[in-house]
């Protein structure tokens, strides 16, 4: 069998895993094994780097979590936390009740900065802030959401850049959104 064919194969099964798995509301970026969703939502991002802002990568690597993962060109390295923006009440809802959830609370400018900034501060205050400070110059926290209501032209109408809280690890942050049939891609928005 050729590499292509195990490589096709191999991304059946993850499908069919991931159809197995309970969630089924906002789960785009959902896979079977948490380092597949990692370096998949990753490459996603690196790759934009890449074609927006010139950035050159030689891997992409799981880290050790954290980070959760570690692009690296030449002798430097940068980490990447990887983290959802998820109604986790309209998940519990729509797995307790199985059926398709189709109502949940609307996403606000307080709503929306409150979750980023949550998010954001969690990655921000690992147990070994001081070491992964000596180690990555650069540290990424990247948001991923596929939640309905909150598509990116509601984001950019929501949301506010001074609201986001100072960070002391992380340097920058983004959001980026499942896949967009418009722009043929993952729509991101930068943070900070």
């Amino acid at each position: 069998m050729d590499m292509g064919e195990e490589i096709k194969k191999a991304v059946a099964e993850s499908m069919r895993k991931a159809r197995s798995l309970p969630r089924k509301h906002a789960n785009f970026f959902n896979w079977h094994d948490k380092e597949t969703k990692e370096l998949a939502i990753c490459s996603e991002f690196v790759q934009f780097l890449i074609n927006e802002h010139g950035e050159s990568f030689d891997s992409i690597d799981l880290g050790d979590d954290p980070p959760d993962c570690v692009a690296k060109f030449e002798e430097n390295e940068v980490a990447i936390e990887i983290v959802e923006l998820v109604d986790q009440n309209a998940i519990e809802v729509q797995i307790r009740l199985n059926k398709e959830y189709s109502s949940q609370e609307p996403w606000t400018t307080a709503r929306m900065m409150k979750h980023l900034n949550k998010l954001i501060q969690q990655k921000d205050n690992p147990s070994e802030k001081q070491q992964l400070k000596k180690v990555y110059s650069r540290y990424i926290v990247l948001i991923h959401t596929d939640e309905p209501e909150l598509m990116v032209g509601d984001f950019d109408r929501l949301f506010k850049k001074g609201a986001i809280q100072s960070t002391e690890l992380v340097n920058e942050a983004y959001l980026l959104f499942s896949y967009d049939s418009a722009i043929k891609g993952y729509p991101l928005r930068k943070l900070i």
